[in-house]
């Protein structure tokens, strides 16, 4: 929006003229003003030009924001509008009479600036009224902002400008159809904005505080915002470019790397040496200075939880996730706790330093130990004689948290039936690692997880294709058993399993070993079994594809021929089983989830069998409201199970016959 030079006061005043000059014009001036008279006529022009300003901002400048509104306006108002009105009220003083040529006072400055400030306030109502939008377009609409801020200067006006943001926060955000990400990118978005208005956070706390409820009510909040300071700060601007919304909140991650170093700065600190501090505003609330450490915008995320607890332990969570993903490196993981020790310090990422360090050490230590055991592959091996290939990551247990899926390893006598059992030549290739590791590092052993990892699986069928993919341990172990391991078998028929043959064979939940076969099934590697029920066979050879041509000629015309069946049933089918097989897979998650809890509440209680022991020892028999007073007081965290739940313990405790029951009392056998 360009201002161009304005012609001289004399060429505008020709043009006005002109227009007033025709016949129409000149017999209306003179019958409105002998009915209405000077003073009427005035204003009802008043309400006109009203009305003209406020359409003319309007149409000129909603949802347009730049730097060079401002100066537009400035330029409309000084040589349009006050030369129009100053002829309009010359003609309206000699009664409707257009003279020509016409003489018209110049408006005084006093009331340019009149007409200006009316301008100004047009626009800053426009902008108030635009502000959420200005919010959920960040970035390409701060120039919008400094429209809003030269009269922000009343405790009225920012009293309005909050209230007309919270409502329309609340119409228009705050609802089970906005997305948790959704939510908090305009939040992001909403304290840098108000930043701007506001750098001492005022207006920011009483227009946020809706939002940060309406967050810590949404389960997902805390992952999202683990995952955001995660995430890649280098796809801002292809997200930006390709306009579309991601699951992840990136923007935290720009914040993180980018904003930090300026995190310890207090905006109300007493600096005697800055020129422009102001004092607080009239409507801050008395606590405003205690909660300015959270003005930026990775300090305003986080203290959305309850303490720093709770989103330390979800951030070892979600480390721990990608940590044991095949990456190439951990850089991005590395330079985000780095960043977040600045804020939280060292103890409190104490483990999370630990698991970097694991994950980095392992492959130091697995490139030694495969190459002490033999286990390196010879590039020059066929795929026959080669075997499958281990890669181990050693972490350190008492640092890690416990994923879903973390079982224990195969080979623990205890709840065996529970745990994955690898193939064969898995096994043998793991021992092997356990030696050499061993051999390294005499005072430690290892503990196999077989649930957690990825597999790099390749796959051949007898019509030549082959399949690479990757996949979860027990996915691999199920397509496995689906192999055909003796090479001098002459079987031509495809190799079919049962789902409970394989559960047994894997000691895998059905469920599981369910879903891994409707997985397989909607890649078109395996298919339902057409004869045994609940069992599934290799898909040797596809299906011929609709519209190709087959091989067989017909003798009596001499010509090729399409093949007589359509592909349609077997599109719907595979459509289908992918449906079936997310299906399964969500269900046999949560079976895993459900059965962690359960391993991770019966290793609690384990814990706490030993604080009892320890306590029926020392201190004789104990009541149970004694008993749980005792554990609350020398459990670390507290004891987090009611009375009834304690009582449910004691009582198996007594089963095992650990501890006896005199009348009310516990005592130990």
């Amino acid at each position: 929006m360009a201002v161009v030079t304005p012609p001289d006061r004399q060429a505008r005043l020709n043009m006005i003229t002109q227009m007033l000059s025709t016949d129409s014009i000149k017999r209306s001036m003179r019958l409105w003003v002998a009915q209405l008279g000077t003073v009427r006529m005035k204003q009802i022009f008043a309400v006109v030009v009203d009305k003209v300003m406020s359409d003319f901002v309007a149409w000129a400048y909603a949802g347009t924001y730049n730097e060079e509104v401002q100066d537009h306006l400035r330029y409309w108002t000084e040589h349009v509008l006050s030369v129009w009105v100053s002829v309009f009220l010359c003609v309206t003083d000699q009664g409707g009479v257009v003279p020509a040529p016409i003489n018209v006072p110049v408006p005084g400055k006093a009331q340019v600036e009149r007409y200006k400030n009316m301008a100004y306030s047009r626009l800053w109502a426009l902008r108030v009224d635009e502000l959420f939008d200005i919010v959920v377009d960040w970035d390409d609409t701060i120039a919008g902002i400094d429209d809003i801020k030269p009269l922000l200067t009343t405790p009225q006006a920012r009293q309005y400008v909050s209230q007309k943001f919270a409502t329309t926060l609340q119409t228009r955000l705050l609802h089970p159809g906005a997305s948790t990400v959704e939510i908090l990118q305009i939040y992001v978005s909403t304290i840098r904005a108000f930043k701007g208005l506001d750098p001492r956070g005022v207006l920011l706390s009483k227009v946020s505080g809706r939002v940060r409820q309406y967050l810590r009510e949404r389960d997902d909040t805390i992952k999202l915002v683990v995952a955001g300071l995660l995430a890649d700060p280098s796809t801002i601007a292809e997200k930006r470019a390709s306009d579309q919304n991601s699951d992840v909140l990136s923007e935290l991650a720009w914040e993180l790397q980018h904003r930090d170093l300026n995190a310890g700065k207090n905006v109300n600190s007493m600096d005697w040496n800055n020129m422009k501090w102001q004092p607080e505003p009239i409507d801050a609330v008395p606590d405003q200075a205690k909660s300015a450490k959270h003005m930026d915008v990775i300090g305003s995320v986080i203290s959305l939880f309850e303490s720093k607890d709770v989103f330390v332990k979800e951030l070892q969570v979600t480390l721990a996730e990608r940590l044991l993903r095949n990456k190439e490196d951990y850089d991005q993981e590395t330079s985000v706790i780095e960043h977040l020790k600045i804020r939280f310090g060292d103890a409190a990422l104490q483990a999370c330093e630990v698991m970097l360090k694991d994950v980095l050490d392992s492959r130091r230590l697995d490139q030694v130990i495969r190459k002490d055991q033999g286990l390196l592959q010879d590039h020059g091996d066929t795929e026959d004689t080669q075997e499958p290939e281990i890669h181990a990551k050693i972490l350190s247990r008492l640092f890690w948290p416990s994923l879903p899926g973390s079982t224990p390893a195969y080979g623990d006598d205890s709840e065996e039936e529970q745990r994955f059992k690898p193939p064969l030549s898995i096994l043998h290739q793991r021992d092997l690692y356990e030696q050499g590791f061993e051999n390294l590092k005499q005072t430690r052993k290892l503990t196999w997880n077989d649930n957690l990892g990825q597999v790099e699986i390749e796959l051949s069928f007898a019509d030549g294709r082959t399949y690479h993919d990757e996949v979860l341990p027990y996915q691999a172990g199920v397509i496995y058993a689906f192999n055909n391991e003796d090479e001098d078998s002459t079987l031509t028929e495809p190799i079919t399993r049962t789902v409970s043959d394989l559960s047994t064979e894997l000691t895998l939940p059905t469920t599981l070993v369910r879903s891994a076969c409707l997985l397989f099934v909607s890649k078109r590697i395996l298919q339902p079994s057409s004869n045994i029920h609940d069992a599934f066979t290799v898909l040797e050879h596809l299906p011929p594809i609709p519209g190709t041509l087959t091989t067989a000629l017909d003798p009596s015309t001499n010509s090729t021929t399409f093949p007589t069946h359509t592909n349609a049933d077997l599109a719907s089918s595979a459509a289908a089983a992918q449906v079936a097989a997310d299906r399964a897979a969500e269900l046999a998650a949560q079976q895993a989830a459900k059965e962690a809890e359960a391993k991770e509440k019966r290793a609690k209680m384990a814990v706490y069998q030993q604080f009892v022991m320890a306590m029926l020892t020392n201190q004789g028999a104990m009541p149970l409201p004694r008993i749980a007073m005792m554990l609350g007081m020398v459990v670390p965290g507290g004891f987090p199970f009611s009375n009834e739940e304690l009582r449910e313990f004691l009582a198996g405790m007594v089963r095992d016959g650990g501890v006896v029951m005199l009348g009310a009392n516990y005592k130990k056998a």
